[in-house]
C-alpha cells in the first residue's frame, strides 16, 4: 500500500494551496478556499480554511470557501464552518450564512420538470 506517500501527497498540496490562499488576488483567494475544502478533514488545512473563510481583503473568498466546505456535507465541513462563524464579525457573518442558505435550501435545487413549464402551458 501507498498511504505515506498519499499522505506526502496531499500534504503537498495543502501547503502548496495554503500558498495559494495568501495571494494578493483575491481569485487566487477563493480559487485556494474551494481547493482546501476537498482537504478540510486535514489538521493542517483547518488554519489555512479558517483564514479563507473569514478573508479580510473580499467576501467572494468567503462565500466560495465557505460553500465549498459546506458541499461536503461532512463533518470536517461543518465543523470548519461552524468554527469560523463563531469568530466571525457580522459582515463574514452574514456570507456565510448565505452560502449556508444556498447550500441547504430547497430554493437553491433546481424546480421538478413538471414545475418548469411556461406561461403559455398555463
Amino acid at each position: 500500500m501507498s498511504r505515506p506517500v498519499d499522505r506526502q501527497l496531499r500534504h503537498a498540496a495543502v501547503v502548496a494551496l495554503g500558498e495559494l490562499g495568501r495571494s494578493h488576488d483575491y481569485r487566487d483567494r477563493a480559487d485556494a478556499g474551494h481547493g482546501l475544502a476537498g482537504f478540510a478533514e486535514m489538521q493542517e488545512a483547518l488554519g489555512p480554511l479558517q483564514e479563507l473563510v473569514l478573508d479580510p481583503g473580499d467576501t467572494y473568498v468567503t462565500r466560495v470557501t465557505t460553500e465549498a466546505l459546506l458541499r461536503r456535507k461532512d463533518r470536517a465541513g461543518l465543523t470548519a464552518v461552524a468554527s469560523a462563524l463563531a469568530v466571525a464579525g457580522p459582515n463574514h457573518g452574514d456570507w456565510i450564512h448565505t452560502a449556508v442558505v444556498d447550500v441547504f435550501s430547497d430554493t437553491a435545487r433546481p424546480a421538478p420538470a413538471s414545475a418548469a413549464r411556461s406561461s403559455r402551458d398555463c
